[in-house]
């Protein structure tokens, strides 16, 4: 599990969104302009329930024309995004990697068909809820990219740790195999060892 914040409440026409902060992600694409990118986009874990499980039987689930619904979705946000040629212009905030059996989802559990009424609805109240999460939380993207850099520390420090198991198990293979080759060296006439100077 990524590192995250503690989940912060907002509500919605359907019930609660419980929101949490992630590690930001590098990007990377083709900008018309300057060429291939790699930026950092920060990142949000939404629910509908507290244990990030969307389960539609939670007592926390939405409820949509009398029937009860489920979310659990990770976004990533754009602060500047892209307009293309045809005039099409890219959300602020994409879905990213769905996690496993989340989305959004059905009474049945079953994944709410995309293009449908019910699907742009949910879709609606989750981005307005994360504009209303942003608004009220201007640093949370500098948090997410705190989390980033840590993350790195993190794997970095790892690195290090085990460098420096590797070192020390050199140093112990060293130590072993001259005690090897010592042994045999004062089994052997130093003519051995003259030649071997003279070759080198």
């Amino acid at each position: 599990m990524n590192p995250e914040s503690t989940p912060h409440k907002v509500d919605t026409p359907y019930g609660v969104l419980y929101i949490a902060v992630m590690r930001s992600e590098e990007h990377s694409f083709h900008d018309s302009e300057r060429g291939n990118v790699t930026e950092l986009r920060p990142r949000i874990r939404v629910a509908s329930d507290s244990l990030f499980e969307a389960d539609p039987s939670d007592a926390d689930h939405w409820t949509i024309r009398g029937r009860a619904y489920a979310v659990h979705e990770t976004y990533q946000f754009n602060a500047a995004p892209t307009t293309y040629r045809n005039g099409f212009t890219e959300r602020h905030w994409r879905s990213g990697d769905t996690p496993y059996r989340g989305g959004f989802r059905n009474d049945r559990r079953r994944p709410v068909e995309i293009r449908t009424a019910t699907y742009d609805l949910m879709e609606k109240a989750v981005t307005d809820a994360l504009d209303s999460f942003a608004a009220d939380h201007p640093d949370w993207a500098k948090f997410s990219e705190y989390l980033y850099w840590e993350g790195k520390k993190g794997s970095a420090r790892m690195r290090v740790i085990q460098a420096q198991e590797e070192c020390r198990k050199a140093e112990t293979e060293v130590d072993a195999f001259t005690i090897e080759a010592g042994a045999l060296r004062r089994g052997l006439p130093d003519t051995y060892f003259t030649m071997e100077g003279q070759q080198a």
